[in-house]
């Protein structure tokens, strides 16, 4: 999120790459669910190692997001969107990363690097459906431990 908001602090247009244009799957997790799970996970035998993904059942594209984050951090400031091509983007994405890692820096000077290119040009879409089965089972095993 810093690195996103960062690039809406600078730039007036939030750029997508590639066929999505930006409707690419974002996944999200409140707080709440991640520490559930991982409280869930430790004191049950319930996820056995496997795992989980885990994420709100609402559809959130990146451009969504980006517009969401823009919004709470920049509410005056209006941005226009564009689409680029990815080869672009990888080619922009490939000197951002090269002139980083030659400099040795620890995070790249701007965005896009490969990394970053690679992750809002994917559509990221995960099944919460696991998660989900696993705390209907946890919660329905605690009430009825409650009961006895």
């Amino acid at each position: 999120m810093p690195r996103i908001v960062n690039f809406l602090k600078d730039y007036p247009f939030i750029v997508h790459f590639g066929k999505w244009k930006g409707q690419n799957r974002w996944p999200l997790a409140h707080v709440k669910n991640v520490s559930n799970a991982i409280y869930y996970s430790v004191i049950t035998d319930g996820i056995n190692g496997e795992a989980v993904n885990v994420i709100d059942e609402e559809n959130v594209s990146i451009d969504t997001f980006y517009k969401t984050l823009a919004a709470i951090y920049y509410p005056n400031k209006h941005y226009k969107t564009i689409t680029l091509p990815l080869w672009l983007g990888k080619l922009f994405g490939q000197c951002v990363t090269s002139i980083s890692n030659l400099l040795n820096l620890k995070k790249p000077f701007t965005d896009p690097s490969l990394y970053a290119l690679y992750s809002v040009s994917s559509d990221l879409d995960f099944s919460h459906q696991k998660l989900k089965a696993f705390l209907k089972k946890w919660l329905l095993y605690a009430w009825f431990s409650r009961g006895m």
